[in-house]
């Protein structure tokens, strides 16, 4: 039974009902207050401008302004800014691991900046560090992103420079797309299309 399991795992059952209780009462009190939070879409905004690595996608996302809260997240204001960071940092983190960036740089960026924020002792320092972190994951991936595009286009200049090689080598031969492709062992169809981006024809 679920009882046993929890008491089992040092839950008293006790501490579920709590939380319902809590939970409820405190979401019937913002629905009377009319307190909302922000709008899902501004976070969806600010996180896919890091994965995909634009920074002024990601400074028009932070510059919205809505009648919403972020929610209560501590009993200080202080703690309360640094619970903030701290999810800010963790979800900007992940937003960079989907835009290619290594889980592990990622991982301890957000570990150094989350321990900063820990050590801060007032709330405009606190908002600097995170929205600092978000900027910096937005240029990790940007300048990843780049990195892939220049690879891209070296080895697609490779590719055409050695099928006008091949070409010239074998102007007395039948030649056709499948078989340069062959030779340089990609398809046909990837071989045409860096060829026309290249050359124009």
């Amino acid at each position: 039974r679920e009882e046993t399991l929890l008491s089992q795992n040092c839950i008293p059952p006790q501490l579920r009902l709590d939380f319902e209780k809590k939970h409820t009462a405190y979401t019937f009190h913002n629905r009377e207050n009319s307190r909302l939070h922000n709008p899902y879409d501004q976070e969806l905004r600010e996180f896919t401008s890091i994965e995909h690595g634009n920074l002024q996608e990601l400074r028009d996302s932070l510059a919205e302004d809505y009648p919403g809260e972020v929610g209560t997240l501590a009993k200080t204001p202080l703690r309360h800014v640094k619970n903030r960071g701290i999810v800010v940092i963790t979800l900007a983190s992940r937003a960079a691991i989907r835009g290619g960036i290594l889980p592990e740089a990622a991982y301890s960026l957000s570990d150094s900046y989350i321990q900063r924020i820990e050590d801060s002792v007032d709330i405009p320092t606190v908002f600097h560090l995170f929205h600092s972190a978000e900027y910096q994951y937005a240029q990790m991936v940007h300048e990843h992103k780049m990195e892939q595009e220049s690879r891209k286009a070296l080895s697609a200049n490779l590719y055409t420079e050695k099928c006008k090689s091949y070409i010239f080598s074998h102007l007395h031969e039948k030649i056709s797309v499948q078989s340069i492709a062959r030779q340089l062992r990609i398809s046909a169809n990837y071989l045409s299309e860096i060829f026309h981006a290249n050359e124009g024809i």
